[in-house]
């Protein structure tokens, strides 16, 4: 069906240019169109040319068109805000169902049973995965702010979909997000002072200002990374992979620079690697 249309339209739009270049060029195009000059000897009544039909046609189908191309995007704007409502739903449920396990069965507690924890992490990462950027930020930013995801987490968060979430400026002091996907997220002057990422996948992540202190960044993926002028000297990169990261300017202590994988292949200016003594 989708390719019946993107024939129809390709067909249209052919047909569209060719009567253009007629129109344009009437001495080139056939008599039967009548874009050319009106021919006298012509006794009698003369057959409806192309022009004609055309200058009947043109009204009619500019409000079709017209129309077609209102409907169309009225219906794709009712879809983002049908889309949007869900997404915004999804957290508001997602919110609700954490903040009773908290106050019910006292979810925060280190003797709470095992299946409890089970329930949260599930509904934790069913609503990650359906959420947009702005909303996993939001999402997350509770979990912190319940004393969820701190020191020895009651809701662990490996394996989560924070796929492109918007962090900026966010402050995740003190959180532990070990082994969660975060590729593309944006984390521009966010404060990870001891935040623990140990073992996420921070690939194509921007890290533009970002405060690293005491943050732990080992075994991460950094893949095409933006870690550009950021001190990292009380970060932990214990065997990070920095393939394509750019660490232009980067502050890096020589015991760091030596745990890095793939530093070879990072964008890291020779004048900028630690001096060896």
């Amino acid at each position: 069906m989708k390719n019946a249309k993107y024939i129809l339209f390709f067909l249209l739009l052919a047909l569209v240019v060719i009567i253009g270049i007629w129109a344009f060029t009437p001495a080139a195009s056939p008599k039967w169109t009548g874009f050319g000059p009106y021919d006298p000897t012509i006794n009698g009544p003369r057959s409806k040319t192309l022009w004609d039909w055309l200058d009947l046609l043109i009204v009619p189908l500019v409000l079709s068109f017209g129309v077609l191309f209102l409907s169309s995007a009225e219906k794709e704007s009712e879809k983002q805000v049908e889309l949007d409502r869900q997404r915004q739903s999804t957290l508001d449920l997602f919110i609700n169902q954490i903040s009773n396990l908290v106050l019910e069965n006292d979810l925060k507690s280190k003797k709470v049973k095992g299946e409890i924890r089970a329930i949260a992490r599930t509904y934790t990462l069913g609503a990650l995965r359906r959420l947009d950027k702005e909303r996993k930020a939001e999402a997350l930013q509770f979990l912190l702010e319940s004393g969820l995801i701190e020191n020895e987490p009651a809701i662990r968060l490996k394996g989560a979909n924070l796929r492109e979430a918007s962090l900026e400026n966010a402050e995740l002091v003190g959180a532990e997000i070990k082994g969660a996907y975060f590729c593309n997220a944006n984390f521009k002057q966010a404060n990870l002072t001891e935040t623990n990422l140990c073992g996420c996948d921070l690939s194509l992540v921007d890290f533009t200002q970002a405060n690293f202190r005491n943050t732990d960044l080992s075994y991460t993926f950094l893949k095409n990374a933006k870690l550009q002028n950021v001190d990292l000297t009380k970060a932990n990169l214990d065997w990070a992979d920095v393939e394509g990261a750019d660490l232009t300017g980067a502050k890096l202590l020589r015991e760091q620079y030596d745990r890095l994988v793939h530093l070879d292949k990072a964008k890291f200016p020779r004048k900028d690697l630690p001096p060896y003594l």
